[in-house]
């Protein structure tokens, strides 16, 4: 059986959508909704981290234990840990 190794997918298609959807937010969105704000994620995370769950079909519960499991997508969105359902669900 041939092994594969992390190393040799050096882009897959959903990194690849997950830092262009993030290179465009950082463009077109500010990244807080109000100097109030906790800061401690960007509305453009958000909108890609939506972006993720529509495009993957998953629920919000499902694509935050999805961003747990892929620290690759995690470090491409500059995510220090993963939002919780419910600030997903806020959010949108």
């Amino acid at each position: 059986m041939t092994k594969i190794h992390i190393e040799d997918y050096r882009s897959t298609s959903i990194l690849g959508f997950s830092e262009v959807a993030y290179r465009i937010a950082k463009e077109k969105i500010d990244p807080y909704s109000s100097k109030y704000s906790k800061k401690k994620f960007t509305l453009q995370q958000h909108v890609v981290i939506i972006c993720l769950k529509i495009r993957s079909g998953s629920t919000y519960k499902g694509i935050v234990e999805r961003l747990v499991e892929e620290p690759r997508i995690r470090r491409a969105l500059d995510l220090e840990e993963v939002p919780h359902p419910t600030t997903l669900v806020k959010a949108f």
